[in-house]
């Protein structure tokens, strides 16, 4: 396949392979001024991804003293497991173990262990675990 910009009819657009055409792309990441829609972008039977069961978002804030906020989505019913581990990978607290219903959930880590101990300053993971997806994120914590 080659490409080439000698169409003169539309200075933005290519020829792929003699054949077909297809628009060409300006550094501002737009068709002809108008915004791409990702979604839409891709080969003739290639798969979409199927989207994650559980998508955890960003640990805020962080680094924390005294408590940090995690929101965690599901995308269908599902057993969650939410558990902060130190940085050898010891279990210090579980934050949430249940059934739930799809959704956006907050968990809420106070910086305490399971014996309701507050823990010392340094970095924590937090492990997300539904079905067979598992998601840590790094959690700081500076006392």
């Amino acid at each position: 396949m080659f490409v080439s910009s000698s169409n003169a009819g539309n200075p933005f657009e290519v020829e792929l392979g003699g054949a077909l055409t297809a628009p060409f792309l300006d550094p501002a990441d737009n068709i002809y001024g108008a915004p791409i829609n990702a979604a839409r972008v891709g080969s003739v039977g290639t798969p979409t991804p199927a989207r994650p069961l559980v998508d955890v978002g960003l640990v805020r804030p962080n680094p924390f003293n005294p408590e940090t906020l995690v929101p965690i989505t599901l995308s269908s019913r599902a057993y969650v497991e939410a558990d902060v581990l130190d940085a050898r990978g010891q279990l210090v607290r579980t934050l949430l173990s249940a059934q739930l219903d799809p959704g956006v959930r907050v968990l809420r880590w106070d910086g305490r262990d399971v014996h309701s101990t507050s823990v010392a300053s340094g970095v924590y993971l937090l492990r997300v675990r539904a079905q067979d997806q598992t998601v840590v994120r790094k959690m700081a914590i500076v006392r």
